[in-house]
């Protein structure tokens, strides 16, 4: 496997990486609608405050999956925190743990020594981190809710409402 530096801001790089991210989503989460370039950008943007390092394991010329890291700028010798996806075709092959190293060492270049990563709770992520010599913190429990109905009307409703003394704004850069 070889690791790659990418930008994270770039569309470039969300074109290359969408097809594994829809690929996996698909399968992790089937009931989801498909990952659009719109939400990966979000997830790999940078943010005020923040750096943020993203690292892709290629094969070849394909992607075989990334991670994604950020750096809080407030706390300099803070832990780098992020999410590791290896695509499922490249699954038991070396990229989760290729990554994972060179997440590390991106951190300890940096003068940090800890990566927390987000992952699911499932025996595989389990056997992966023991393998990578990591420890369980916490487990936080997410549900999906799809509003329908009047419930989803009342959410448009709230979410469309002038609030006096604020505005919504856009910016770029």
């Amino acid at each position: 496997m070889d690791i790659r530096s990418l930008d994270g801001d770039d569309p470039a790089t969300i074109d290359l990486l969408l097809p594994g991210f829809r690929e996996t989503m698909s399968l992790e989460l089937p009931g989801d609608p498909p990952v659009s370039p719109a939400l990966l950008a979000r997830l790999l943007q940078r943010r005020h405050g923040a750096d943020r390092i993203v690292l892709a394991a290629f094969d070849g010329d394909r992607p075989a999956g990334c991670t994604k890291l950020g750096l809080d700028l407030g706390v300099p010798d803070g832990p780098g925190h992020g999410s590791l996806w290896v695509f499922p075709g490249f699954r038991r092959r070396g990229a989760g743990t290729a990554l994972a190293s060179a997440a590390r060492t991106e951190l300890r270049a940096r003068g940090r020594d800890l990566l927390m990563v987000d992952a699911p709770h499932t025996p595989a992520a389990e056997r992966f981190a023991a393998a990578c010599g990591a420890e369980a913190l916490g487990t936080n429990l997410r549900n999906r809710l799809l509003l329908k109905g009047p419930g989803r009307a009342g959410l448009d409703a709230a979410a469309g409402r002038a609030v006096p003394g604020h505005r919504l704004v856009h910016w770029s850069g």
